[in-house]
């Protein structure tokens, strides 16, 4: 038999000013850490090089209302992420940094608001535990230092939703209450400008389906449905309308093709089955998946039995979240991060009811494996098997032991000052060591930057590039070249999946085939292209001239130097 749940009060030292010092310290080294590394990782293909070059288009046009990527239309995505990256590009410059500011300030955002609204709704020390689980749950940091739309839309849905559990369990006035349920409004409309129509389903399902689940309609009167939907109107209508007078095949693409044609059929290419997000949730809640079962258990109790409807609001608000993205034709891991801040919310509200002995086992489950995957790591790449075989690959494994090592030392400290009666502290040093592993493994990921990024081969090509050299990209397409090379390049027989829709608006943008190529290529006396091998073996025997500069582990760059032989 599993030892009982208790309430524990916090100790008297943790509410010293000594003590308040020490976590101000550790607010300073946690923030530290998760600004550390924006600007020393290449970006990573396909999504951060597409989406910081949409946003340094918008920067260098001038134009902030339609978006475009390597010059054609994109209208896959609403603009406010682009909007916010442009302008981080506008005062500190375009950089790795600048480029994945936004993630990382809307990953900062869901710790802050778990931790505020925990707080208000739940308590002091439930606010502090919500947030050092959110700080250091492997997927929110992950997630937070990658260039993509899907933290952008996770931290104004949490956002949303704490906003909502303060309007409806933490105000003490109406006005109060009112103030927090237009925020909740605004944080909605923040989401649509984010990523779309989730920015409203996703909410609304869940406050839906806990209204039928109390068979409480009630809940209506108080949401400032009228005010709220004229705030959301106001924020999100105006880019769309702009957008839509300028061009009248936007609307229609955005909302059939992006939206509904995604969620309803395979047309995006990303079909998984139903339980594909279950072991994502698994690794993605590291280091706190020992506790999830346990959460969900005392938090489904407590909605049931105590009438914490605070608890069964968010229990609702994630399953809605998982059981929409598991139904969706298309799923991507980061398409249900939404969920992530609310189990956050809902292991933090649980921590203070269980014992000692209770968190320092479940921390132990994750420090052993961990600890064991150190030797592991350090071991493979001197099996006979791979011995001699340095690929890129095994190059990842001495960082990703690193990592595994910033884990198991942060849990295994989590076990030892628990088990001594310092469950904050054990859990402070839990999120510590969770922030370090994930950084770490985006620190060992740039060990495959030859083949993940443009950056190299971009590097290598700038020397032979001037602002009228005519840029080429043969049969391949790295989204991150137009932004090194800090202008847009002209596709050759390719058609990447996310510009198809572009190239069928603007296909005089493109060139189609091998053989308009050659024509264009002959006419530009100094231009340069990025092919592949294979490619650049039927050109030469066309005898197109075809000057090797540089070459990269899958690319070959050439430049046009008559009478130079290849």
């Amino acid at each position: 038999m599993s030892a009982p749940l208790i309430q524990e009060t916090p100790p008297a030292s943790l509410l010293s000013p000594t003590w308040r010092w020490r976590g101000v310290i550790l607010g300073v080294v946690m923030l530290a850490v998760w600004f550390a590394g924006l600007q020393s990782r290449s970006l990573f293909e396909p999504d951060e090089g597409r989406y910081a070059e949409i946003a340094r288009e918008m920067f260098a046009s001038g134009d902030w209302v339609m978006p475009r990527f390597d010059g054609f239309k994109f209208y896959d995505k609403p603009p406010l992420q682009y909007w916010a990256t442009a302008l981080n590009y506008q005062l500190f410059g375009v950089h790795h940094w600048t480029a994945r500011l936004w993630s990382a300030l809307a990953g900062l955002l869901c710790v802050l608001a778990t931790w505020y609204a925990a707080r208000r709704v739940w308590g002091a020390r439930e606010g502090r535990l919500s947030g050092l689980v959110c700080a250091g749950m492997f997927l929110v940091v992950a997630a937070s230092h990658i260039t993509s739309l899907d933290m952008g839309v996770a931290g104004f849905l949490t956002a949303a939703l704490c906003a909502f559990l303060i309007a409806e369990s933490g105000c003490d006035t109406t006005g109060s209450q009112r103030r927090w349920m237009l925020l909740t409004w605004l944080a909605m409309a923040l989401a649509v400008l984010s990523k779309g129509l989730i920015g409203i389903v996703l909410p609304g399902g869940a406050l839906f389906v806990f209204m039928l689940w109390k068979r409480d309609w009630t809940l209506l009167r108080r949401v400032q449905l009228l005010p709220g939907l004229a705030l959301l109107l106001v924020v999100t209508v105006p880019w769309f309308v702009l957008l839509a007078r300028r061009d009248d095949q936007f609307l229609s693409f955005f909302f059939i093709h992006e939206h509904f044609g995604r969620f309803l059929s395979k047309v995006a290419n990303r079909n998984q089955p139903w339980w594909y997000y279950l072991p994502i949730a698994v690794v993605g809640l590291l280091p706190w998946t020992g506790f999830l079962l346990q959460s969900l258990r005392v938090s489904w109790q407590r909605a049931r039995h105590a009438g914490d409807n605070s608890a069964g609001l968010v229990l609702i608000y994630a399953a809605v979240v998982l059981l929409f993205f598991s139904v969706s034709g298309a799923k991507l891991p980061l398409y249900v991060l939404p969920m992530f801040p609310a189990l956050a919310l809902l292991i933090g509200r649980t921590l203070p009811m269980l014992t000692q002995e209770m968190i320092a086992r479940r921390l132990l489950w994750i420090a052993i494996p961990a600890a064991l995957c150190i030797p592991i790591a350090l071991a493979l790449p001197h099996m006979p098997s791979l011995h001699g075989a340095q690929t890129a690959y095994t190059a990842l494994l001495g960082p990703v032991a690193v990592a595994m090592a910033m884990l198991a030392i942060g849990t295994g400290t989590g076990v030892a000052l628990a088990r001594r009666g310092r469950v904050d502290v054990a859990i402070a040093a839990a999120a510590i060591g969770g922030l370090l592993f994930a950084q770490g493994l985006l620190f060992a990921y740039q060990r495959l930057s030859p083949t993940t990024s443009a950056q190299t081969m971009a590097t290598l090509a700038k020397p032979y590039i001037r602002a009228e050299t005519p840029v080429y990209a043969v049969q391949m397409f790295y989204r991150g070249l137009p932004f090194y090379l800090q202008r847009p390049v002209t596709l050759v027989d390719e058609r990447p999946y996310d510009l198809l829709a572009g190239i069928d608006w603007e296909p005089a943008l493109q060139i189609p085939d091998l053989a308009g190529f050659a024509t264009s290529w002959t006419a530009h006396p100094g231009a340069v292209a990025f092919m592949p091998p294979a490619t650049l073996r039927m050109l030469v025997a066309q005898g197109l001239s075809m000057h090797v500069v540089a070459r990269t582990s899958d690319t070959i760059i050439v430049r046009n130097d008559p009478g130079i032989a290849h």
